[in-house]
Formats: structure tokens, C-alpha cells, sequence
């Protein structure tokens, strides 16, 4: 596929990188049929790597984890890793809701080669932070790769206490990263890295600026924004904040936008990466969200504004 725009930077794969930059949430592209459709899901990755990105992570919300069965998840663990092995970092999100599960997903990761894995913590059932604490533990005393912890609040209603952070953090032998998904995260942001815990902005990345201020070391944005993702960040790391600031103003009402409601970004996500030229299908698992012709307008507006970031404030 043709490219929009020269890229300012690209990422170079380091298996033992720290976890800086942009790591793009890969989705699962469907056929019509509601199949997986394979080889368009690699075909994308392709293009992602491709274009710079600094590590692709996959079975995120913005996968579409939950519609996913046992056993298409085992091919699309194999297709994502084997697509990324030596091109670009991997990071395999762990959404299991039991210990037993999640480390059985969390040891296959490592040994199918994934460079990290972001931990999503059991949210079906109410659990007292010490079964947390334990569960998080657990799974990875059992592998030897970065673990991401992944906080969303507003999508589980799991909120996690100081204690929570402070215990994560002692005596742990893997690199402990937490991605923030809390509203307002700001001030999380700052507490943790006031502890000294790695912190991945959430989110869409609607605060990749101020996080990067308070010390985050990166973001996990959608595909459909990953390219002007990485330029805001090699902006604010040369030191040009303004022009970084700048830039991330321009696309928060897309941001906004299409963040309103979790099916509403997945649908909203695949019509514009369909726009953009990088995807061919949109379909979305049902039961699904259906955009109407209001906000598909409104979308083709935000398109079209993305083009312009893209021809004029990305070269000059």
C-alpha cells in the first residue's frame, strides 16, 4: 500500500529494548462472514512494522479479545508473533480470568517468542486487592519477560489501590510496567512514577502529551493513528514540545470522538484505517456497533483533517 508521508522516525527492533514509544493495539480483522480473515490481519501488521512503529501489541479491548474462541486465538497468537519475530517488539496482552488460565496464555506467549506480555486483571468477579496482588504474582513468577499491567477502570471497574502499585513494585525480578487507562490519569501518571514503575499511556493516547510530561515512557494508541503517534513522539524527544502539543490538539476531537463507547472506537477504528487505504474490511464481530451516517460524516471530516496534518504540519 502506498504511504502518506515520509516518516520522521523508525523503530528498530531490540529484543531487550525498554518499552518507549509507540505500540500500536493491532485488531482482528473479520471477513464479512464473521470469519477471521488471516492473511489481511498479517498483511496489516506488515504495513505497521513497515511504517515505523516501535512494537505491535495484540488481544487487546481494541482486538476484540472476548469474541475471539480458544482456538482462533492460538492462530492469531502464532500469526501476530511469527509476523513481528525479529522485525518489530511483541507484546501479547493476557486477558484470562483465572491464574490457571492466564499462566498457561502468559507461559505460551514466551515460548512462542513474544517480547513482553500486558497483564489485564481479572475483572468478571469482585476480588480483594491481596487476591489481585496474588493473582498478578503468580502469573508472573511463571515467565521471565517484561510484564505490562494493564489498568482500565472505566472498561472492567476494577480500580486498584496504592497498596496494589507499592506491592507490584518490591522484590520482583521482570521488568513491571503499568498502562494507565484511568480518568483523570494524570495524577496516577505522576504516582507512579514517583515510585519509580514504568508507565504505557492508554486511552487512544488523548494524553500522550501531559503523560509524557509526568514521565511515561510511552503509548499504546489504535492503528488508525499510529503514524502521527510517532511523529508527536520524536517531537517531544527532539525537544520541539510545542510542535508536538500541537499536533495531538489536532487529532483529540477524533480522539474524543470515536472513544465515547468501547464497540463505537472498535467500529469507528476499522472505518478509518478502511479510509486511510490500510485496511480492506470492517467488520466487527456481532453483537457489534453500528456506525450511523452521521457519525461515518463526521469521520470522513476527521479523514480529511488527518490529511492535512499528514501533507502539510508532518513535512514542514
Amino acid at each position: 500500500m502506498e504511504k502518506e508521508h515520509t516518516k520522521l522516525h523508525k523503530g528498530v527492533f531490540e529484543m531487550n529494548q525498554n518499552i518507549r514509544g509507540v505500540y500500536p493495539v493491532v485488531p482482528t480483522i473479520f471477513k464479512d462472514n464473521g470469519k477471521v480473515d488471516y492473511t489481511e490481519f498479517e498483511k496489516l501488521i506488515e504495513y505497521l512494522i513497515d511504517n515505523g512503529v516501535h512494537g505491535l501489541t495484540y488481544f487487546g479491548f481494541g482486538s476484540e479479545f472476548y469474541k475471539l474462541s480458544d482456538k482462533e486465538k492460538d492462530k492469531l497468537m502464532d500469526c501476530f508473533l511469527k509476523t513481528t519475530k525479529k522485525k518489530t517488539f511483541s507484546i501479547v496482552s493476557i486477558t484470562e480470568q483465572t491464574s490457571k488460565h492466564a499462566i498457561k496464555w502468559a507461559q505460551k506467549a514466551q515460548l512462542k517468542g513474544s517480547n513482553a506480555i500486558m497483564l489485564l486483571p481479572p475483572f468478571l468477579t469482585q476480588i480483594s486487592t491481596a487476591s489481585l496482588i496474588e493473582h498478578v504474582k503468580n502469573v508472573i513468577n511463571f515467565i521471565d519477560i517484561p510484564v505490562i499491567i494493564q489498568y482500565a477502570p472505566q472498561e472492567t471497574g476494577v480500580v486498584l489501590k496504592d497498596d496494589f502499585f507499592k506491592e507490584l513494585n518490591s522484590n520482583n525480578e521482570n521488568d513491571i510496567y503499568v498502562k494507565v487507562e484511568s480518568v483523570p490519569s494524570g495524577p496516577l501518571i505522576t504516582k507512579l512514577t514517583n515510585l519509580g514503575i514504568n508507565v504505557i499511556i492508554g486511552h487512544g493516547g488523548k494524553v500522550f502529551f501531559e503523560g509524557l510530561e509526568r514521565g511515561a515512557l510511552g503509548v499504546m494508541p489504535g492503528c488508525a493513528v499510529h503514524d502521527i503517534m510517532l511523529h508527536i513522539y520524536d517531537y517531544y524527544i527532539n525537544n520541539k514540545k510545542n510542535k508536538a502539543l500541537n499536533i495531538l490538539n489536532k487529532i483529540l476531537p477524533y480522539l474524543h470522538f470515536v472513544g465515547q463507547d468501547l464497540e463505537m472506537f472498535l467500529a469507528s477504528e476499522k472505518f478509518f484505517l478502511n479510509l486511510r487505504g490500510i485496511i480492506k474490511n470492517i467488520h466487527t464481530r456481532k453483537p457489534n456497533y453500528a456506525l450511523d451516517q452521521t457519525q461515518k460524516y463526521l469521520i470522513r471530516k476527521y479523514y480529511k483533517d488527518f490529511s492535512e496534518i499528514i501533507k502539510y504540519d508532518l513535512k514542514n
